[in-house]
């Protein structure tokens, strides 16, 4: 479940992988012209960085058709605090560079950068390219803001692009103020502001506009890694409840007051009565069968160091067993020996056959309730499609977060909820089968010999039955102390003594590794 937690998480942070495309927030302008026709502007500009790594220090203002000679008393901040800035010109335009050079920047910012430009009305005419078109990127929420001591007339805004020109329009709520907003500017446009005025005019009233103050506005990009940790944890928990309430709603209570039984069920065999205890034939159960037919004299493991060596035997006077044999030969494939390895695609199969094996004793073995079959198999129905669909829409949040929509998070939240939930339902269905009057008695005392396994201590006198009932129960502690102490092996040394540092039972072959190295017995 944990693993299609985190290809779930993986999946989804695929949909937020699109461009991390930079791009202004906001951008808030004001001029505020003096009695000598100069000006001091205010540009605050939230810049979004995007959330990948950049080579960007800061950020560049053009100033089209001023010469440097003209624009001064420059300062600029970066969130607040002030940044180094620096003048350039090539003749046409001035460009105000900000930022510190020696050190790159990402996500959203809010700079601020004032200067003052000298003949700013001429003729009593004001031609101001407020917004250059050589931006790159698209800007969103402008507004731009002209104060002047006197009446502003025959106002009008153009939005310039490379190749045509649009309109745009500019208000005037009182006199002296002119006030143009745009929602969206996109990159290569910018915005020029034409009016007229005369000294000798009506007075301006308008008060100078105060510039915005504080963090910057907007969402800022959403880096995938933090959409993956988000879905990783939000699908988690909705899975580990729900496989909760499955465990709750459908498998067989046991007494609390249940005694350890020193003696197995007799009508038993140890690896029948670990799928009776665990629901269901998992690695545990395999891991028996391969350990049980070493200890038959079918095969031989032994190990040491990295490799774990598997080879086939003749039985010695044992009966022999055609179904284990059978089993053998597709495990083996022709061969007298192998080495096990994760990605050994014949052993895999074979093991994979084995488990359908398994599997299929228990679904024909009377102990389980057809009915709790029945509901086993709609709910891992139904959790394949809650799964894809909650894939699905937690996807779509994910790009909903690229776009920096509103939308994005509680989209990607729903969607690993419903992921999740459908995980849990998909792979923990089987808690919904019940077993059947006789097999909750068998399971019973399945139990008792369990926590009797758990309890005990290891001595040499323990019988190399002992090893496989404690691995076929799932009962890793007591397992590890029957191997770890006693001589489980036969007389050729068909399995070797545990090495306890070799205990990580991670994968089905990391549980057939565990229980063989170190030493082999001669």
């Amino acid at each position: 479940m944990f693993l299609a937690v985190l290809l779930l998480a993986m999946a989804v942070s695929l949909g937020g992988l699109g461009p991390s495309t930079e791009r202004v927030t906001r951008m808030w302008i004001s001029a505020e012209i003096a009695e000598d026709g100069s000006a001091r502007i205010t540009e605050v500009i939230d810049y979004d960085f995007g959330y990948r790594d950049s080579t960007l220090n800061g950020i560049y203002l053009d100033i089209p058709g001023r010469s440097f000679g003209r624009v001064g008393g420059v300062s600029a901040t970066e969130d607040g605090v002030r940044v180094p800035h620096e003048l350039r010109t090539d003749g046409l335009r001035t460009r105000i560079a900000v930022g510190d050079p020696d050190r790159t920047v990402v996500s959203l910012h809010r700079y601020r950068v004032q200067y003052t430009l000298k003949g700013f009305v001429q003729d009593g005419r004001l031609v101001w390219p407020a917004i250059g078109a050589g931006w790159e990127v698209d800007r969103d929420n402008i507004e731009i803001h002209v104060v002047a001591p006197y009446d502003l007339t025959d106002a009008r805004c153009a939005q310039d692009t490379t190749d045509s020109r649009g309109s745009c329009t500019a208000e005037k709520p009182e006199p002296g103020h002119l006030v143009v907003t745009v929602d969206k500017l996109k990159a290569g446009s910018g915005i020029t502001l034409y009016a007229s005025g005369a000294r000798n005019g009506p007075a301006g009233e308008a008060a100078a506009p105060r510039p915005p103050s504080g963090a910057a506005d907007g969402d800022a990009g959403v880096d995938p890694a933090w959409t993956a940790l988000v879905v990783a944890g939000v699908a988690l928990c909705s899975a580990l409840l729900v496989a909760r309430v499955l465990r709750l709603v459908g498998r067989d209570r046991l007494p609390a007051p249940l005694a350890p039984a020193p003696a197995p069920p007799g009508d038993l065999h140890p690896i029948q009565a670990g799928i009776l205890l665990a629901g269901r034939a998992g690695p545990w159960q395999r891991v028996a069968w391969l350990l049980n037919a070493a200890i038959a004299g079918h095969v031989a493991i032994n190990g040491g160091g990295r490799f774990t060596f598997v080879w086939r035997r003749v039985p010695g006077d044992a009966p022999v067993d055609p179904a284990t044999e059978a089993m053998l030969d597709k495990i083996f494939a022709g061969r007298d020996e192998f080495v096990l390895r994760l990605h050994g695609q014949r052993f895999q199969s074979a093991w994979r056959i084995l488990g359908d094996q398994l599997e299929d004793w228990r679904r024909t073995s009377g102990h389980w309730d057809p009915e709790g079959e029945r509901r086993s198999r709609t709910a891992r129905r139904i959790g394949i499609g809650a799964a894809l669909v909650g894939l699905a829409v937690a996807t779509f949040g994910s790009v909903l977060n690229t776009w920096m929509n509103g939308a994005g998070w509680p989209t990607v939240v729903a969607g690993a909820v419903v992921a999740g939930t459908g995980i849990a339902l998909w792979l923990r269905g089987w808690e919904l089968q019940t077993r059947t009057a006789h097999g909750t008695a068998l399971l019973l005392q399945v139990e008792s010999y369990r926590r009797f396994v758990a309890e005990r201590k290891a001595d040499g006198s323990r019988s190399r039955l002992d090893a496989v009932w404690g691995v076929a129960l799932g009962e890793s502690a007591g397992a590890r102390r029957v191997v770890a102490e006693s001589r489980v092996a036969s007389g050729a040394g068909a399995v070797g003594r545990l090495s306890t540092r070799a205990w990580y039972p991670v994968t089905a072959l990391g549980l057939i590794a565990a229980l063989v190295v170190a030493e082999s017995e001669q």
